[in-house]
């Protein structure tokens, strides 16, 4: 069996999308999930930088587009962070009326 034909093997058992390199096309695909597609673009345009090759990305052609990547992906999770705070003290104070009601009638 060829080189080749293991890999096509390899990619059909893992149900992997047929890649010469058998590596995922973006850089980060954890990162391209329906809870940061308000950073979809940003993250598009660091694969696209990541994608002109080794020296591109190793001569630091690439900083100014992970650092818009961080930026977006901070203000998400600080949105997230805000969001859950809120629901959280909004529980609280339901949990303590109902302890007060509970000791009221007790």
């Amino acid at each position: 069996m060829t080189r080749a034909h293991q890999a096509q093997a390899l990619t059909q058992s893992l149900r992997l999308p047929e890649y010469p390199d058998l590596r995922s096309p973006n850089m980060h695909p954890h990162l391209h999930t329906k809870d940061n597609t308000a950073c979809a673009e940003v993250m598009d345009a660091l694969d696209e930088c990541h994608a002109r090759g080794f020296l591109w990305k190793s001569m630091g052609m690439c900083n100014s587009a992970k650092t818009a990547v961080n930026k977006c992906l901070r203000a998400q999770r600080l949105e997230r962070t805000r969001i859950n705070r809120e629901k959280a003290k909004e529980k609280n104070k339901e949990i303590r009326e109902k302890w007060k009601e509970i000791d009221a009638n007790s």
